[in-house]
């Protein structure tokens, strides 16, 4: 019987035999740390591994942006632990100039399709978008990753939503993502990894891969894969040169509680923000960029302005 990706990708990374459900120790290809618990990091790290190395310094880092610069002064405190912690490791700090942290590890290369990626960013399975594995996970289990290179998952199942029909402009990536996350809800992927394929899904680019993946959280799904696409990636070559590999989703092994979605439930949605004293209405999808795609999201925006003022 296939494999499905998460298998796959989990399989090249563990001597463990892989299954649903099963608990295996994962090699991890990068671990992360954001400014947002990075100094909680460092002192699990001291606490429990009192004047130790981390695992390999070149897969261990830290991405500063959640408060960029800091805003208060106990965060430029948290910030500074990191950088000296980083200084005396030998570890490489991407510091509040660079960037959206889950997009830095994109753009250096560092997470390419195949790899494994932690981190203490509860949305860092948006990486499914160039099919690398990733995950936020709590600054003890992130301080075992840096001393250890590895951690444990349990396997999760996997459900394939299947995107059928194309969409036309002024209809985005953006619509296809909240018309999706209202169809299955906040449970519909709970615990499970989703494999997203279609017509439309593999014609996205790169900035509408990142934004239909970044609310896999919101769907309850431990991480969202697309089929390989998108043109070259911004760093490739970096890290990984060549990557280790995607497996194409639809080599995998159909699964039960496979969903569907129409091309009629992904016509343009409202999300701007409700006006004072206007009611909303419940469980209508609604959702911001989160940061990701947002390049591409504030230009699609942008001409939609344009064409409605004529």
């Amino acid at each position: 019987m296939g494999k499905t990706v998460i298998e796959k990708i989990f399989s090249a990374h563990s001597r463990d035999e892989v299954a649903p459900g099963r608990v295996i120790w994962l090699e991890i290809d990068v671990r992360s740390a954001r400014d947002f618990a990075g100094a909680n990091v460092v002192k699990r790290f001291r606490e429990a591994y009192p004047g130790e190395r981390v695992a390999d310094p070149r897969k261990t880092f830290f991405t500063f942006d959640c408060n960029a610069p800091a805003n208060t002064i106990a965060y430029a405190q948290n910030q500074q632990v990191c950088r000296l912690f980083a200084r005396e490791q030998g570890i490489k700090v991407y510091d509040v100039n660079s960037g959206i942290g889950s997009h830095v590890l994109i753009e250096e290369g560092l997470a390419v399709p195949g790899a494994t990626v932690v981190g203490t960013d509860s949305h860092l399975n948006i990486l499914g978008a160039v099919g690398a594995f990733g995950q936020g996970m709590g600054d003890v289990d992130i301080a075992f990753a840096f001393r250890h290179g590895r951690t444990w998952f349990e396997v999760p199942p996997t459900m394939r939503v299947v995107v059928t029909g194309r969409y036309e402009f002024p209809t985005t990536a953006k619509d296809l993502t909240l018309a999706l996350v209202g169809r299955l809800g906040a449970r519909g992927a709970l615990g499970r990894a989703v494999e997203i394929v279609g017509e439309q899904v593999e014609a996205l680019d790169l900035a509408s891969r990142i934004t239909l993946c970044s609310m896999a959280t919101e769907m309850g799904a431990i991480i969202s894969f697309l089929p390989p696409g998108g043109g070259p990636l911004p760093g490739e070559g970096g890290l990984w040169p060549g990557g280790p590999g995607l497996p194409h989703p639809g080599s995998g092994r159909r699964v039960p509680g496979d969903g569907g979605a129409g091309r009629r439930g992904a016509a343009p949605q409202d999300r701007r923000p409700p006006a004072a004293g206007q009611r909303v209405r419940r469980g209508r999808a609604r959702g911001g960029a989160g940061g990701y795609g947002v390049r591409g999201l504030l230009y699609q925006r942008a001409l939609r302005g344009h064409q409605a003022g004529g």
